[in-house]
């Protein structure tokens, strides 16, 4: 196999890998019912979105809780989803959660951990 090729094989594999959206007829169905859930956590429970970054991407959305703290940080290989659409893990939990916001590509850059322009 050619460098070409195995950068070519690489790289589709990489797609496979890294973007979940390709096996399935659409991933649309799937980033809704994240935004509905998301939504209704918002509607029916308390929280604040707290700044940590300059970016505005970079923020967490904070649901307070006596228990312990839930740490979430979307998947989304960061090109979909963020904070807003992450809530949907907060309701059910007996726990604080949070969800954490980043910048996402083409704006950030995955090289030696993400990076902003």
């Amino acid at each position: 196999m050619s460098g070409a090729e195995l950068a070519a094989a690489r790289a589709g594999r990489l797609d496979h890998d890294y973007l979940p959206g390709l096996g399935v007829a659409s991933v649309q169905p799937y980033l809704d019912r994240y935004a509905e859930r998301s939504a209704a956590a918002r509607a029916a429970l308390t929280w604040r979105a707290l700044p940590y970054g300059a970016d505005p991407a970079e923020q967490v959305h904070f649901f307070p809780a006596t228990a312990p703290l839930v740490v979430f940080v979307h998947g989304g290989c960061w090109q979909l989803l963020d904070e807003w659409s992450s809530a949907c893990g907060a309701p059910g939990l007996v726990a604080a959660f949070a969800a954490v916001g980043q910048p996402l590509s083409p704006h950030a850059r995955v090289a030696a951990g993400l990076t902003s322009d």
